[in-house]
């Protein structure tokens, strides 16, 4: 909550990057996109691997999954 609250009043971020949870997770909270990407593995290799691109425009963020990685797209 007091991190929440620093990055709110600062009014310089884009958005938290974050990592890793093994259930990923993604949500806007009052303007900010909180990602948080799923463990890179989570059993045998290839078919539970997971990882996503960021792409970052002044207006957006898209994160494009692969493998056990869910895509989102924010505006702001």
């Amino acid at each position: 909550d007091q991190v929440r609250a620093i990055l709110e009043q600062s009014g310089r971020r884009i958005a938290v990057l974050q990592g890793h949870c093994h259930t990923g997770g993604f949500t806007v909270q009052k303007g900010i996109p909180y990602i948080t990407f799923r463990a890179m593995t989570l059993g045998n290799f290839p078919e539970s691997n997971a990882f996503g691109l960021v792409k970052m425009t002044a207006h957006s963020i898209t994160v494009r999954g692969y493998g056990q990685q869910e895509e989102c797209q924010a505006a702001f």
